[in-house]
């Protein structure tokens, strides 16, 4: 740089604090996949019941079937909670393959089961 003064102020670092940073949205995901316990407790409490609020209780059953694809669980956690994919370097998390996991560890639960083109959650 030309100017000495601002070339020093550049080097120079300054610490911000973390609680002056405001998000626009609570971020629960970050580039490293989270713990299972943690994934589920977030999908169960937050996610599933928004997607079943417009599907009418099946008597027969005794649940709510919610229709989930691995597709858009992913976006919809990547939108609520994360980060979605952009054009930059960004691929997005979590990641797809992060969630085939929790919804298998649903399915062995007995909290879900797998249907023909989707995941029927019992909620």
């Amino acid at each position: 740089m030309l100017d000495p003064k601002l070339n020093e102020k550049l080097r120079r670092t300054v610490s911000i604090p973390v609680r002056y940073f405001e998000l626009a949205r609570p971020v629960r995901f970050c580039d490293s996949p989270p713990p299972l316990p943690y994934t589920l407790t977030l999908m169960w409490e937050q996610v599933f019941p928004s997607l079943g609020e417009n599907i009418s209780r099946d008597k027969k059953r005794g649940y709510t079937p919610i229709p989930v694809t691995l597709e858009s669980l992913t976006q919809t956690l990547q939108k609520l909670y994360g980060f979605e994919a952009d054009t930059s370097s960004n691929k997005g998390f979590p990641k797809k393959n992060g969630l085939r996991l929790p919804l298998r560890t649903l399915d062995s639960l007995r909290m879900a089961h797998r249907g023909d083109h989707c995941g029927i959650l019992c909620h």
